[in-house]
């Protein structure tokens, strides 16, 4: 469907990212950048279906026309915009037809200046009602990068957490505003993603070292659902500790257990007990047979 492949979060965890894993970058944490996709044709042959279209950002309404949703990929999230239709009367659509491999397309997928049109761009493939019947398979490569302004003004690029100075105040204040956080985010362990659930129940199993590995990947908030991904180590280790001494473990135990219950209960609901399911299809079969007995009875006086 229509989506853009980022989000002003995501867009700036990234350039954050970059910056982090190779510090030859970080001469470019101040400024503008721009997050950058491409697209082209790796076959011989043009595209004659499936093209790639893309939408003019400045003939959207905004932001009544933008609905933010979740990308769940194997063990990651991303989130992403996605286009309402309500006015899609006033949408604006292009494409390249007949594209070849010598071509590619480069759209943003964020810009960080907030002073700009066309920050995104929405796109999605169509097929084409023209295309000939024995028109190839598209076959297509699509590949990102951050372009640095160094120059722009004003700055316009987030912090970025390894290149600030460390804080010379305790760390406990502000980690135990995230506990009562992930305490709540324990209790509603139901709604965790499958891959999630399964390795908390794992680690569980392994006793008090099991509980503190679940407490540790919620204060290092991979993802930053909870605002620390990028928070000094120090502080990380203080959520950490914090949540052993609360009632973190015991919550997400009775979670757990609760989950497997429920778990139970629904398996035994989809499968009938055997012990009652044989005798009860041999009485239908019992009182099938007379019915049929009876009819053909029936008939023959």
């Amino acid at each position: 469907g229509i989506h853009s492949d980022s989000h002003p979060r995501h867009a700036e965890e990234l350039f954050c990212q970059f910056l982090e894993r190779d510090p030859t970058l970080r001469q470019y944490s101040r400024g503008r950048f721009m997050y950058l996709h491409t697209w082209r044709n790796i076959a011989d042959t043009p595209i004659m279906d499936d093209h790639l279209a893309v939408c003019d950002e400045t003939s959207l309404v905004q932001p009544d026309d933008y609905i933010t949703s979740d990308l769940y990929g194997d063990g990651y999230t991303i989130p992403q915009y996605r286009l309402d239709c309500r006015n899609a009367n006033t949408h604006r659509w292009y494409y390249f037809s007949q594209m070849t491999r010598n071509e590619m397309l480069i759209f943003k997928q964020w810009d960080s200046d907030p002073c700009l049109p066309g920050r995104i761009c929405f796109h999605t493939s169509f097929s084409d009602p023209n295309a000939p019947d024995n028109a190839p398979l598209r076959q297509s490569i699509e590949c990102r990068g951050i372009a640095f302004f160094p120059d722009h003004e004003p700055n316009t690029c987030p912090l970025v957490p390894c290149l600030m100075p460390p804080s010379s105040t305790s760390p406990e204040p502000e980690a135990s505003l995230f506990v009562p956080k992930l305490i709540k985010s324990a209790r509603y362990f139901r709604a965790w993603p499958e891959d999630a659930k399964a390795w908390v129940q794992t680690e569980l199993a392994r006793g008090p070292a099991g509980v503190y590995n679940v407490a540790m990947a919620l204060a290092q908030d991979r993802y930053n659902h909870h605002g620390l991904k990028y928070k000094e180590p120090a502080l990380q280790s203080e959520v950490v500790r914090l949540l052993l001494l609360s009632e973190f473990g015991t919550v997400l135990q009775t979670e757990v257990k609760r989950l497997k219950r429920q778990s139970k209960t629904l398996k035994a609901k989809e499968s009938p007990d055997p012990t009652w399911a044989t005798p009860l299809r041999m009485a239908a079969m019992v009182a099938l047979g007379f019915g049929l007995a009876s009819a053909i009875h029936k008939r023959g006086n």
